[in-house]
């Protein structure tokens, strides 16, 4: 079975860095665009970051086709207009950081502890055992 590549329509950098030829697939309403080159072979992914990356990164021959279906317009800027940087507001001299002061746990008064409870209870048996004796 013989390939035959539909017309190339612009050229791009391919994954690994050789030239690959930009066309457009004529079956289904879709129309995606696919690459071919010698390191990669043929690439016909349709998700919509491979192709945007395509439509976006192709030298078109003569002028862009219409774009993919799935194509992520929020990525694309013209060519001719830079792209606009927001502008950054320097910082005040004045600023200094509020630094709030963290609250300290109260300490609590220790008591007797385990051995004062150990005392209280020995002294309750011994007055029980003295009173049940006589």
């Amino acid at each position: 079975m013989s390939t035959q590549n539909n017309d190339v329509l612009g050229y791009t950098k391919c994954e690994a860095g050789g030239r690959a030829s930009v066309h457009r697939t004529n079956r289904g309403k879709a129309r995606y665009l696919y690459t071919r080159c010698d390191c990669c072979g043929c690439d016909q992914r349709t998700g919509a970051a491979v192709q945007t990356r395509l439509f976006t990164t192709t030298e078109w021959l003569n002028g862009a086709p219409d774009a993919p279906p799935n194509l992520l317009t929020a990525a694309i800027q013209p060519k001719n207009e830079p792209k606009l940087q927001p502008k950054a507001e320097p910082l005040q001299p004045d600023f200094e950081p509020k630094v709030e002061a963290v609250p300290q746990p109260k300490e609590e008064p220790k008591g007797f502890g385990l051995f004062g409870m150990a005392a209280a209870c020995l002294g309750v048996l011994g007055l029980v055992m003295s009173r049940a004796v006589r």
